[in-house]
Formats: C-alpha cells, structure tokens, sequence
C-alpha cells in the first residue's frame, strides 16, 4: 500500500464570499473547538482502524483554516501526527485568507511541520475584490504575504480568479504583473464558475443563459473572452517562469503542488471533516464484514493495484460535532461493528468503482497534467495496455490535433487542453 494523502477540512470562514458553494460558514469560537474535538476524534478513530500509515503529504483547506485559532490547529496537528507517520519529506499546505492570519499563528504553523501555506487573493484589483465579496483588499493581501515570508515560508502559492464579472485583459493583466513581481512558487488561475445556489447564480442567470446559448453578455465575459482571459493568464506566466503543470497551475522549477497531482493520478488519500472526501483501496479497511457498503468486495481484488473506493463525510457541521461528541474514544468497541454503523460518513456517497470506472478517472483526471499519463502506469494499475481499451478514441483525437502519444506519454496538445472539458469527457461512458 503506497503512502497516503490526507485532507482536513475546515469549514470556518469570516464571511462566505459571494461566489462560494464550498461547505463553509462563519463559526463562533466555541463551535470551532468543539469541531477541533471532534476532528481530533476522527483522526483517531482512522489512525485505529487501519494503523499508522505513512502519509505523503496533508492539505489543510476550507473554508478559512487560518480563521482557526492556531492553538486548535495544534490539537488537529497532534492528532496527525500520533496516528499517521509523515514521510521525511511530507508536503503539509494550509490554505489562507489575507487579513486572518497573525506573526505569531505563522511561527506556530512552522512548528506544526506546515511548510506550504496557499493564500487566496483571487485579484490585485479591490473593486474586483468588492465585487467578489472578499473582506480584504490588496494592501490586505500584502501584509500577509510578508509575514508570510518573514516567518520563513519559501513555498507559496497565490490563487488569482480570472472571468470574473466586467473583467478585461487589462485588469487581468494587472493582477498577473503584481502577483509575479513578488515571486511566489505557484500560482493557481481558476476560471469563475458561476453555481447554483450562491448569490452570484440569482445576480447573473441572465448571463449565464446568454453564454449558454452563445450570445453576448452584459457582465460576464463572453466565450469569447472567457478563452482570451484564460490564455493570456498561460502566456504571460509561462513567460515569467512559471510552467503550467495542470490546466490552471503554474509553478517554478520543483514547487508543483504535490498534493494535488495526487489527486490526479488518483493516489488513496484519506479526508476528515464535514463533507472531506475520500479514495481508498477497500483491502485497506477490509474487515471481512458483509454488511457495510465500505466493507464489500470483490474476493478477485483482495490486492488493490488501484483505488476503487470512494466516500465523503456528512456536510453538516453542527450534525458532525454532536456524533462525535456522542463516541467515545476509549470505549472498547470493535471496529469492524463502529464503521459498519458510522453515521459521519454519507451513505449516498459510498461507491465501489468497478474497474472500468477507475480506468476513465486515470484518463479523465491524468490527462489534465500537461505531462499527461504514462502508459506503463496504465497497465501497471489495470493490466492491459490503454490502447486496447481506448485505442479508437485514442486515435481520433490524435487525427484531429487533440492529443500527441509518443515515447510512452499521452498528453494534450494546446488545443487540446483549449478545449479540455469535451476532449476529456470522451473518456466517460
């Protein structure tokens, strides 16, 4: 079994921004250390139930980790640490909003083995900032950063927004020329994504169904605009150095986020908290029981080449704390009977991958690295070659300019990666 991932969330923020579907809320300071207990909790239970396993890297995310009181964070920290055995060279990130953060929460964050923090600026512009909902402003995002690197952080990464509403080339532009004056290790580009359910679906439906239908927009960039934004963000940081290593990362020489390209090569990791998500091999935590949908398996995969197991925890926060504080942890309770009956993980999300479902995640998730996948890792994980299972599709998106295969790799072409989402969904069923 190779090195897990591990995830933690935490779902506390200031104020939820405008655009935010994440599962995140303001928290008072009493809510948050009764979540701190019960992630505390998880973490043990896990570190129990299948034994001190090495851990690759952590992601703390949210939410705002940093709106956290750092003397929390050291508990959840605490826990990591007696139940996983982090690899010498673990990556251990923690995202962070400007303005949350203080000098002496840094010095403890150094103490805790976090040696990547990710800051969220999404734009230099602060009428870009307002428009989003964000509670800072680019002097805001300054200060932090510099007592960021005054703590002695040297990985860093800056998320930046590109389509947002009335944003030109211009203002994008601008953004991209202060964040890479300062010199971070990776930069993250994300394209709005305008959801269901947040205030920014009500304020530009309208927009949304013109975009749809490919008419012109009155706030939101056109198609047109929105490719133009994307590519103008690529060109101008691959000219800074930066080299894109995923559609929308970009990173110096050896500060990919390492994490992240976990979850595209589909490597286990593990996640705690409300709605963390998790994939497992289910050898992992087989216990022989018949009656638990995360126990069931087939008796021809008794060694997992490959990760067949997903499930996400329950969303509710206030739900989470109360079951937790309902277990208790130094009761003598066979696991097999507690995992069998655990109500903080989401039934509906339970999932059996079968092997024709992880083999079109290794495409669909790989191909989004700009180095694309290794063939041999194909067979390695599946046994046969990818071409006798994806051959047709394979070469036709070869014939159209989509995809180059050569030396063993797979990969995008640009054009390919311009139009990502229809060339990769050619891999579902």
């Amino acid at each position: 079994m190779e090195a897990l991932e591990l995830y933690i969330h935490i779902p506390f923020c200031v104020k939820k921004c405008l655009y935010c579907d994440f599962n995140s809320h303001p928290g008072s300071p009493k809510e948050q250390a009764a979540y701190a207990g019960a992630l505390v909790k998880e973490i043990d239970w896990w570190g129990r139930l299948i034994g001190r396993k090495q851990a690759a890297s952590v992601f703390v995310g949210g939410g705002t980790p940093s709106w956290l009181d750092y003397s929390l964070m050291e508990q959840i920290f605490a826990a990591v640490y007696r139940n996983f055995s982090l690899a010498r060279d673990a990556e251990v990130s923690l995202e962070l909003n400007p303005g949350t953060v203080t000098a002496k929460a840094l010095r403890a964050y150094q103490r805790m083995g976090i040696n990547r923090v990710s800051i969220g600026l999404q734009s230099s512009n602060d009428d870009e900032l307002a428009l989003l909902g964000r509670i800072h402003s680019w002097n805001d995002f300054l200060r932090t950063f510099e007592h960021v690197r005054a703590a002695g952080f040297s990985n860093v990464n800056v998320d930046i927004m590109t389509g947002l509403p009335l944003q030109t080339e211009d203002k994008l532009k601008r953004t991209l020329q202060m964040v890479t004056m300062l010199r971070p290790e990776h930069i993250s580009a994300y394209s709005l994504i305008v959801e269901p359910g947040t205030p920014f679906y009500e304020r530009y439906a309208g927009d949304i169904a013109r975009r749809e239908r490919g008419e012109k927009t009155l706030e939101l960039p056109d198609s047109d605009l929105e490719y133009a934004l994307y590519d103008m963000t690529r060109t101008f940081l691959t000219g800074k150095g930066y080299r894109q290593y995923e559609i929308s990362n970009y990173a110096r020489e050896g500060y990919a986020c390492r994490h992240n390209l976990g979850y595209w090569e589909r490597k286990p990791y593990l996640g705690f908290g409300v709605g963390a998500a998790s994939l497992l091999c289910d050898s992992l935590i087989d216990r022989h029981s018949n009656r638990n949908p995360l126990m069931r398996k087939d008796p021809a995969q008794r060694s997992c080449a490959y990760p067949n197991l997903r499930f996400s925890n329950i969303p509710e926060t206030d739900r989470y704390i109360d079951l937790w504080e309902k277990y208790d942890p130094g009761q003598q309770l066979d696991l097999d009977e507690v995992l069998a009956d655990a109500p903080w993980i989401d039934s509906k999300t339970v999932q059996k991958l079968t092997r024709r479902e992880a083999m079109e995640e290794f495409l669909f998730l790989g191909l989004r690295k700009t180095r694309g996948i290794r063939e041999a890792d194909f067979f390695n994980a599946f046994d046969l070659p990818v071409g006798s299972v994806y051959g047709s599709t394979l070469e036709s998106q070869s014939k159209r300019g989509l995809l180059r295969r050569q030396g063993g790799m797979i990969a995008l072409t640009k054009a390919g990666t311009d139009i990502s989402n229809q060339v990769l969904a050619e891999y579902l069923r």
